[in-house]
Order: structure tokens, then C-alpha cells, then sequence
């Protein structure tokens, strides 16, 4: 469990450093970058903790709520994302400072998630 920690607490504070709470205007492939890299190294901290439930390292009746409620954050993210992909590449000088903020509350509300319920 103590290395879910280090992964968690060393996610939360890339993705603060990965430029995610600063948007400019217009957008560039590098905010994209920087939002996917966020999100990336958070579910590395959501992986390591469904390895530890597939290794029954932590009770399967503690580890399924977790993993399902983290899941459906994932969808979240993944449809942001996808969105922001999407927008970034059709548009690449308007506005989709929305679009990166969407991605941002659901980065967030993944951590959120994690930590709540002990992947940390």
C-alpha cells in the first residue's frame, strides 16, 4: 500500500507542474499534451491499485466498489479528452480553454476518487 502512496502523492504533484492550471489562449497541441500527461501519470496510481486488488493484496469486497467507481471517472476523462483531441486538431487557433478546463475537473475528480477511497 505504501508504494500506491508515493505513486498517488508523485501524481498529484506532476499534474499540478504539468501546466494543466494554466491555459492560454489560443490552445496549442502542447496544453493537449500536458492535460494527457496529467491524466496519465493519475491512472498509473489507479492501475497500481487494481494490481494489488488482482493480487489480493487488498480484500476483493474493499477493492470492487473502488475499482468501479474509479472506472466510470475513467470514462469521464477518456470522453473529455477525446473532445479536446478532437477540437485541438480541427481548430487549432480558437478558444478551447472549456475543453481543457473539462478535462481538468475530471483529472480532478479521478484524484478525487483515488484518494477518497485509499489509492493513495
Amino acid at each position: 500500500m505504501k508504494r500506491i502512496s508515493v505513486i498517488f502523492a508523485l501524481s498529484i504533484a506532476l499534474a499540478g507542474c504539468a501546466g494543466i492550471g494554466s491555459v492560454t489562449n489560443p490552445v496549442t497541441r502542447t496544453d493537449l499534451v500536458s492535460a494527457e500527461s496529467a491524466y496519465g501519470v493519475a491512472l498509473s496510481a489507479a492501475v497500481g491499485y487494481r494490481k494489488l486488488c488482482a493480487d489480493k493484496a487488498i480484500a476483493r469486497a474493499t477493492c470492487a466498489p473502488v475499482v468501479l467507481k474509479l472506472q466510470r471517472a475513467d470514462q469521464k476523462v477518456q470522453v473529455a479528452l477525446k473532445n479536446l483531441r478532437s477540437f485541438v486538431r480541427d481548430n487549432p487557433t480558437v478558444d478551447a480553454i472549456s475543453l481543457v478546463t473539462a478535462v481538468k475537473d475530471a483529472v480532478s475528480d479521478f484524484q478525487v476518487i483515488a484518494s477518497a477511497n485509499g489509492v493513495r
